[in-house]
């Protein structure tokens, strides 16, 4: 009766042994797959914010611009501020050539400062070879699409690096205000000037335009219409201006000798 006895509680105590072994590694996978989804979650939650971070929208619709998302944007010093390094196909304007071109590194930067830039030029190193972008005459809360000087092209797998230094020039010997001196007659194609200051402009007088496109000024280049030989007083004189529109293009600013 004894040994029934010890045989019955000698297979209970197995029993539950056992029951406390099959929860405990029951636990201990739970555990486990629980930190496997949880790190999978985070991987994901990151993954997904990286490419938030990536797709946020460009700061402007621009056909033929397409994003480079791997450069790391950066203050370039003083007032501007690159927002958008990418690659552009399209008409090439930085010569006034105009000419297709594929691929071409281009940068959107504004001009957060409160005073306008005369002239900027900025650099970016591209593997062993640097790229220079030169901005004319930027006014103050306004974004240039500024395509590279030479035509250089986007290569994938370039190590693209925006430099933190740029030359910067304030506009300070421009004539804003010439509604006493000069009537401007701009239409497509040319701009006419009249002299209605009552006295002879013996000297150089000129027209700065630039062209603006898809809510931001298009190109770096400013554009300028010349009189060398000046303009007399009462007479109306024309600059034939092939990149003038009445659509797209704004008078900046002019220069003469007041």
């Amino acid at each position: 009766m004894k040994n029934e006895k010890k045989e019955k509680k000698r297979k209970r105590d197995h029993l539950i042994l056992c029951v406390v072994f099959v929860l405990s590694v029951a636990l201990i996978a739970a555990a486990i797959i629980w930190c496997v989804l949880r790190v999978g979650q985070d991987g994901t939650e990151s993954a997904q914010s990286k490419v938030t971070e990536v797709s946020e929208p460009l700061p402007f619709a621009i056909p033929g611009f397409a994003r480079i998302d791997e450069v790391e944007l950066q203050p370039v010093g003083g007032q501007l501020q690159v927002t958008a390094v990418g690659r552009f196909t399209g008409p090439y304007v930085e010569d006034g050539t105009d000419e297709e071109v594929t691929d071409v590194l281009a940068l959107i930067v504004e001009n957060t400062g409160e005073s306008w830039v005369e002239y900027a030029e900025l650099t970016m190193g591209c593997g062993g070879e640097t790229a220079r972008f030169v901005l004319s005459s930027l006014p103050s809360g306004s974004s240039a699409l500024v395509m590279e000087a030479n035509r250089m092209t986007y290569t994938a797998g370039t190590d693209y690096r925006l430099s933190e230094k740029a030359k910067i020039a304030e506009l300070t010997s421009a004539v804003m205000d010439f509604s006493e001196e000069f009537m401007l007659y701009p239409d497509d194609g040319v701009i006419n000037v009249e002299n209605i200051s009552g006295k002879d402009h013996a000297e150089s007088v000129s027209v700065y335009y630039k062209n603006y496109r898809y809510g931001l000024y298009y190109g770096g280049i400013c554009y300028r219409a010349r009189f060398e030989d000046g303009i007399a007083a009462g007479e109306l004189a024309q600059s034939v201006q092939t990149h003038y529109s009445n659509a797209d293009s704004v008078i900046m600013y002019m220069s003469y000798e007041k």
